[in-house]
């Protein structure tokens, strides 16, 4: 249960993030959005809020939605 409410938390805080950011210079593909995501993921790793196998699922699900590596 905390783990969920935290994945949403972070995951709420990173669209955000993407929402009211500063324009970039070109819009990203969906490979640096992923690899930008897992970059955030792999830090909630770090920190202990995911375990690898929820951050690995995460990513993939990412990649599978908007193109890259599987």
């Amino acid at each position: 249960m905390t783990n969920r409410l935290i994945i949403t938390l972070l995951l709420a805080a990173l669209g955000l993030r993407i929402i009211f950011a500063t324009p970039a210079a070109r819009p990203l593909s969906g490979n640096e959005l992923c690899a930008d995501i897992r970059q955030e993921l792999d830090r909630s790793v770090e920190y202990g809020v995911l375990s690898q196998e929820e951050a690995d699922y995460i990513a993939r699900r990412c990649y599978q939605q908007h193109g890259g590596p599987k």
